[in-house]
């Protein structure tokens, strides 16, 4: 595949990475042509050269700036856009298998972590848990939000150091006021 192949479909993830909103119109005609050819798996770029990603995930975020669980959301909508739904679905799970063959040695500009603890997920909610592990396959949750759900991580929360009362605020959305009391005396 030559470099003119991917021009027109470079330029249409540009406008969806610099647009305000996410148009179902825009969306599918920019990755049909990425999803049908593969061109997404050794992309090109005309100033960043060839980039190689297992992970369908990876290439959107990498290339849009939007998460493709963003992207679906603005696509299901539109009847018209079900077989690039149906494509990205099977890009996704065509991902996730190849991160759990994965070879060790090789060298990704993409996320190497992500995958291999997304895989990681995968693998133990197999043993575990098969129809949670079936739902993040499918695409229908995320692998952290199966790990949460099956209890292999402990749910996390972030919140900013330099003001007490923000940090106060953030703390009160997971505990109520006499528990963070308790805390603090250390009872």
């Amino acid at each position: 595949m030559g470099w003119g192949e991917y021009e027109p479909v470079r330029v249409a993830l540009e406008v969806l990475r610099t647009s305000g909103e996410l148009n179902p119109a825009a969306i599918a005609p920019a990755l049909r042509p990425a999803l049908e050819s593969g061109m997404w798996r050794d992309w090109r770029h005309p100033v960043t050269g060839v980039r190689h990603f297992d992970d369908f995930d990876a290439f959107i975020e990498h290339e849009t700036r939007h998460t493709v669980d963003v992207i679906l959301a603005a696509l299901r909508p539109d009847v018209r856009a079900a077989d690039v739904i149906t494509a990205i679905e099977t890009a996704r799970r065509e991902g996730i298998a190849t991160a759990n063959e994965h070879d060790q040695n090789r060298v990704s500009n993409t996320h190497p972590q992500r995958r291999k603890d997304a895989a990681a997920v995968i693998a133990r909610l197999k043993r575990d848990d098969p129809e949670l592990a079936a739902e993040v396959i499918a695409g229908r949750i995320t692998p952290h939000a199966a790990a949460k759900q099956a209890g292999i991580r402990r749910p996390r929360a972030t919140f900013v150091t330099d003001d007490i009362d923000l940090a106060y605020a953030a703390l009160l959305r997971h505990y109520t006021a006499e528990e963070i009391a308790r805390a603090c005396r250390g009872d």
